[in-house]
């Protein structure tokens, strides 16, 4: 494994790399140190990083299928690591063309229709214990509001383009998912962007669209998705 890590030239290696793995606790910690051995940095190979994270969602039908909610959550937390995520900073990395980071960020809908959308579609709003992969739902969204915090310090010329992408991402999970759980998580994503004054008006609209087109909306979703519009929610 070593050294295919070290020479990864597809998405297809690149998603070996990743969820082809045994789960573990404590997964960035763990790629870290597989990082440090064999060569592969998302941080060193930006460009080459946010190609195969765009691959990999886009075709996350074929590419993820085989592996079980275990695997793709722990390979997820690596990727989407909260705070110290390198593909983050890969979508603001000047390499990375504006283009190809728009495109990363819109493939990303994919996941959520090929996968999450599926496998959570029995999931319960009330659960809450939240792990393995309603636990990923949640880390899309935080890790998007994340770079577009880490564009504001960094006075990152991308970042109005990515955050639009961003909330697009969101409002077709809103209109087009079938589990209630995945809706509810770009719902609760929505909010943390409301909170920061200069998206309120970026999130809010989507929310009052989705509470007027979806007809068909359960008593739990309708009203996680009145109350973003009042104020801070968990889920």
């Amino acid at each position: 494994m070593g050294d295919r890590d070290a020479t990864i030239r597809s998405a297809e290696e690149w998603v070996r790399f990743v969820f082809d793995r045994p789960v573990c606790t404590e997964p960035y910690e763990a790629w870290l140190q597989e990082q440090a051995l064999n060569g592969w940095s998302a941080a060193d190979r930006p460009v080459e990083a946010i190609a195969y994270l765009t691959s990999c969602c886009a075709q996350a039908a074929r590419l993820l299928s085989p592996y079980r909610d275990d695997q793709l959550a722990s390979g997820f937390s690596y990727v989407l690591a909260f705070d110290i995520s390198d593909y983050q900073s890969s979508l603001l990395d000047e390499q990375v063309s504006l283009d190809d980071a728009v495109q990363c960020i819109s493939s990303m809908t994919a996941v959520f229709a090929a996968l999450l959308d599926v496998r959570l579609r029995d999931a319960s709003l009330c659960d809450a214990t939240h792990t393995g992969l309603a636990l990923t739902c949640v880390r899309w969204w935080i890790w998007l509001a994340r770079v577009d915090g880490m564009a504001h310090v960094y006075g990152s010329r991308r970042r109005e383009v990515l955050a639009t992408a961003a909330i697009e991402a969101q409002s077709l999970i809103l209109r087009g998912s079938r589990s209630e759980f995945c809706a509810a998580s770009a719902l609760w994503g929505l909010r943390q962007w409301g909170m920061v004054g200069s998206r309120r008006a970026m999130a809010e609209p989507v929310v009052q669209k989705f509470l007027t087109r979806r007809d068909r909306l359960g008593r739990a979703l309708r009203q996680l998705a009145a109350e973003c519009l009042e104020g801070p929610v968990s889920l």
